[in-house]
């Protein structure tokens, strides 16, 4: 796990300096060791690339950064984990490529072009984002993995490219102005973090999940070499025992591959099915000692201390145990905040335990993030397709039932939602009414812009077949996971230096149970029925039997208690913001506070205006210095 960072433009003076300040910026995602290299084209233009490292697999020098091809004269940097690289190695050997300098995979994918081209990419398995330099062809790559795991930015600014691993460093360079993007903020407010590809900053774009970029001194081009919702198309037909049993299988090959690693390595223990099944399945695949770590509430309402405990001793893990105040929180907040390369509602929690992680040592951690999209453990899963038969409603009956459901959502942010989409003022699939944060008439008030800045839609069929489960899983794996939950978990774990791996978005593991047909992942009264089923020698009757209970800190407490100072004057003081000041409603977020303080908002959406107006402060303002 590194990050890298590169300027394409004619200006050599220039593209080094801004490539050693994003390098610089970086330091934190790889701390082990760092690279610049500048390479100058036949077409008079330079390309200077950066890279810091965060060692995991040969922690030799021959793993430095940026990586040469000798024989092609290539140059790649490359940030992730390729957990087939063994595999593609055997089969270069086959093929000839003998001429081995390491045993890095990084190496592989250098090899791997050499012999395949930009087509390597579908034949890599794990989370990445590179940068290629294609000698022959004089043309830059971008690539990025299927999923979205590892982030991947670019802006154009007048004859240059730029490109980082992450928003911030590209606002280090000098390149990118720190200007604002309403339509992201818009996209913020409705779902809680900013959707790809846009970004927070005017001008900056995220490399799309599953695609390649190449710029050259003529054309930019795109392409998607892999989407989601083809991959869900052709069914598989498959009885329950198979697919229980074919799962099984895939879930001890994507554990085994990413526990490969020449580091001291451990599983975050939430206490769920989850990253229980997480350690089951190391101990499966051979991992005599697993190491866990938990973060732990006083609020027994939040807190799933009895159930990581319970898992921990079952499996005699060597197990971490952090409990955390709002007055510990209070000292976190800020650098978490700052360290979000985007502003997000969630993240802190990440921040916290990942602290936790790398303070004991571990460099890299296994986490259950992924399991909730493919095995349908969200109440969206259960809630949507009963929300989509209401949309058929005749109009006569569906007004006054936003009426009476209205006059409930007067004192209960939920209800209000509902009663906003049964009018028909929030289109769309009523999995964005479960998402939304801010309906479009808060979002008018609060910037006075209203925007679909969601990055895309999707078509309710495929290949003539609908199946509402895979259609929520498709919208979850595409949303909230690819922008909130991955976004986070690689910024907050990277700025602690700790490498985050999610076996459960294994390629393999993914593009088989998003196949599968609905019924096989729904059950009444029992909690993602396919995992539980693949797993249900393994796994204490007392985890897979719970219903779910995601990992939020307690904030509806803390912000009525300890945080309550710390939050109401970040709102209410009118000069915290950066250049997102401007633009933010003074009016309606004292509303929104006054709404939350009386019981009757929800804590995200106070929340959500803090962790705005408070990254802004410490991100935007401080690139514009």
């Amino acid at each position: 796990m590194c990050g890298i960072a590169g300027v394409y433009a004619p200006d050599e003076r220039r593209a080094q300096a801004a490539v050693a300040a994003m390098t610089r910026q970086l330091e934190h995602r790889g701390p082990d060791d760092g690279g610049i290299e500048t390479i100058r084209t036949v077409a008079g233009q330079v390309l200077v690339l950066g890279f810091r490292r965060l060692a995991i697999i040969d922690l030799s020098p021959a793993g430095h950064q940026p990586m040469h091809d000798p024989v092609t004269g290539n140059w790649l940097v490359f940030n992730g984990e390729i957990y087939n690289f063994r595999e593609l190695r055997a089969e270069l050997n086959q093929l000839g490529e003998t001429d081995w300098r390491s045993a890095t995979d990084t190496e592989v994918i250098l090899k791997a072009y050499r012999r395949l081209g930009e087509r390597c990419v579908e034949r890599l398995s794990g989370m990445f984002a590179f940068a290629l330099w294609d000698s022959n062809r004089q043309r830059l790559l971008l690539a990025r993995d299927r999923l979205g795991i590892k982030p991947l930015y670019y802006a154009q600014v007048s004859n240059a490219l730029v490109f980082a691993s992450e928003v911030r460093a590209l606002l280090t360079s000098g390149l990118v102005a720190p200007d604002p993007c309403l339509e992201a903020v818009d996209s913020y407010l409705e779902l809680g973090a900013v959707q790809d590809p846009l970004t927070i900053v005017q001008g900056v774009r995220s490399v799309e999940a599953g695609s390649i970029m190449t710029a050259d001194p003529n054309a930019f081009g795109k392409r998607h070499y892999w989407d989601l919702a083809l991959a869900q198309g052709g069914a598989e037909d498959v009885t329950e025992p198979a697919a229980v049993a074919r799962v099984h299988e895939l879930l001890q090959t994507a554990v085994a591959r990413h526990l490969i690693a020449d580091v001291p390595l451990g599983v975050f223990l939430s206490g769920g099915m989850d990253s229980s099944a997480l350690v089951v399945l190391s101990r499966m695949v051979g991992q005599e000692q697993v190491r866990t770590v938990s973060v732990v509430f006083d609020e027994p309402e939040c807190s799933e201390e009895v159930y990581s405990r319970l898992v921990a001793k079952t499996f005699g893990t060597d197990h971490t145990e952090l409990r955390l105040s709002a007055t510990d929180l209070r000292d976190d907040v800020e650098p978490a905040l700052a360290a979000a390369d985007q502003p997000t509602v969630d993240g802190v929690n990440t921040y916290i335990v990942a602290q936790a992680a790398r303070h004991e040592g571990l460099k890299v951690v296994l986490s259950g993030l992924g399991g909730d999209e493919i095995f349908a453990g969200y109440a969206s899963f259960r809630w949507g397709p009963r929300l989509k038969r209401f949309q058929h409603l005749n109009p006569l009956i569906r007004r006054p039932l936003a009426e009476a459901v209205g006059w409930i959502g007067a004192r209960n942010d939920g209800w209000a939602k509902v009663a906003d989409w049964l009018s028909g003022n929030a289109g769309g699939h009523p999995y964005f009414l479960m998402r939304q944060l801010f309906g479009p008439a808060a979002r008018e008030e609060l910037i006075g812009h209203c925007t679909n800045g969601r990055g895309g839609t999707f078509e309710p069929t495929l290949n003539g077949q609908h199946d509402p489960v895979n259609e929520i899983a498709r919208f979850e794996l595409s949303y909230y996971m690819r922008n909130m939950l991955l976004r986070d978990s690689d910024a907050m774990s990277m700025a602690h230096g700790l490498e985050l791996r999610v076996p459960m978005l294994d390629d393999a593991l993914v593009e088989y149970v998003v196949k599968l047909p609905g019924r096989f992942k729904l059950a009444h009264g029992q909690l993602k029925p396919l995992l539980a089923k693949a797993l249900s020698r393994e796994i204490p009757p007392e985890i897979a039997g719970r219903s779910k209970s995601g990992f939020t800190l307690p904030f509806q407490f803390w912000l009525n208690g300890p945080l309550c100072r710390e939050v109401e004057e970040v709102l209410l003081d009118r000069e915290i913001g950066g250049p997102l000041r401007e633009y933010l409603s003074m009016p309606a977020i004292e509303r929104i506070w006054r709404r939350f303080r009386s019981g009757r908002g929800h804590w995200s959406r106070p929340w959500a205006l803090y962790s705005l107006k408070k990254w802004a402060e410490l991100n935007l303002r401080a690139s514009a210095r």
